[in-house]
């Protein structure tokens, strides 16, 4: 009963914005009812990044989004004083990395193993329901969730950019941030794709968690490296000073265009960064609406298919088993922890990214 207060919201507005830039072929009715569905469930699981906060909140599933909303709204709050420095540019690249960053590292935490369930399929296996219709609605499932996050970050920078900087920057500042959203789980949901499409089996398991590993990875490292790309001795003056990291960076790609319009310009770099921005955003579009969406749960079946496990260790972990172990009961029984260990991929996510950072961290810093 609590579920019908707030369900009627999110559907309508889903109904309002989302309904019409769908296409004609697919059975709205269908993704409506399977998105409800999906959020009666959601009702009963708590955040993963709240999980240890206590009994109290696991009791009351609608705070611990509530909580996690207020959690990024804080971060937010921090951004939103980039927005009255005088360079534009250098702040609006960290503040779009922070989004960044955040945005990809809750969908790989949370939301991927929601785009890669499969177990839903012998329940709508039986119905007579398209595959659009199931990707359509698990992609707007995970998008509400995401877009929620998103808004509760930027939110502050958004009213801040607004007074500061006029009407005009603030709507330019949001219609920029609602593109780096959706570009974000369009980019996830092409490389999730083209992961399925090369792989399969046990194999294919293997990769994703491997892939989520090193992209856990890759983002810490960015989140620490966009500081340095930036010069920020020359934000109190509202110095531009070019790097060729610029390019390598979607968040100054993004920035550049808010620049173009409204900062100092004259920079070269800034106008091929604004220009490299529409034509990325455009091929993405193409390739997620044209192939990845239409193929991805077809794809996905390749998750159901079942490998020979390996039981074997490699040549370095049985060196290090000897190394570390002389007795044979002992070494036996290292062997097979190992084993185990290179089967659970959920601990592998959760364990790997903090051992690189333990090492590769304090070089950095």
């Amino acid at each position: 009963m609590k579920m019908k207060n707030s369900e009627p919201f999110v559907l309508k507005v889903v109904d309002k914005c989302v309904k019409p830039f769908l296409s004609k072929d697919l059975n709205y009715s269908q993704v409506r009812e399977m998105l409800r569905l999906k959020l009666i469930m959601d009702s009963r699981r708590v955040s993963q990044a709240l999980q240890n906060n206590g009994k109290k909140i696991g009791k009351e599933p609608k705070k611990s989004m509530i909580l996690t909303c207020l959690v990024y709204m804080g971060l937010g709050i921090f951004i939103a004083f980039m927005q009255i420095m005088p360079n534009m540019f250098g702040a609006n690249t960290i503040s779009f990395a922070m989004l960044i960053f955040m945005l990809f590292s809750v969908y790989i935490s949370e939301y991927s193993a929601v785009l890669l369930d499969t177990t839903e399929k012998s329940f709508y296996g039986a119905l007579p329901i398209g595959k659009n219709e199931i990707s359509t609605a698990k992609n707007i499932h995970i998008a509400y969730y995401i877009g929620t996050i998103a808004a509760a970050m930027m939110l502050p920078s958004i009213v801040v950019g607004f007074i500061s900087k006029g009407i005009l920057y603030g709507f330019a500042f949001t219609l920029v941030s609602i593109v780096i959203v959706v570009v974000c789980l369009h980019l996830a949901g092409v490389i999730y794709y083209l992961l399925l499409k090369v792989f399969s089996g046990e194999k294919l398991k293997d990769i994703l968690s491997g892939f989520q590993i090193f992209m856990t990875i890759a983002i810490i490292l960015s989140y620490q490296i966009v500081p340095r790309v930036v010069s920020i001795a020359g934000f109190s003056k509202g110095e531009l000073t070019f790097s060729p990291f610029y390019f390598f960076l979607p968040s100054a790609w993004f920035s550049a265009i808010l620049e173009s319009l409204f900062g100092a310009g004259g920079a070269w770099y800034i106008y091929v960064l604004a220009g490299i921005t529409v034509p990325a955003v455009i091929l993405l579009e193409v390739i997620y609406r044209k192939k990845a969406m239409p193929e991805f749960e077809g794809e996905l079946d390749k998750l159901t298919e079942t490998a020979k496990e390996n039981k074997t260790l490699s040549a370095f972990s049985n060196l290090m088993c000897k190394l570390l172990s002389k007795d044979e009961q002992e070494n036996a029984f290292m062997k097979l922890v190992l084993i185990q260990v290179s089967r659970n991929r959920d601990m592998k996510l959760k364990l790997y990214p903090q051992l690189a950072n333990v090492f590769i961290l304090p070089i950095i810093m």
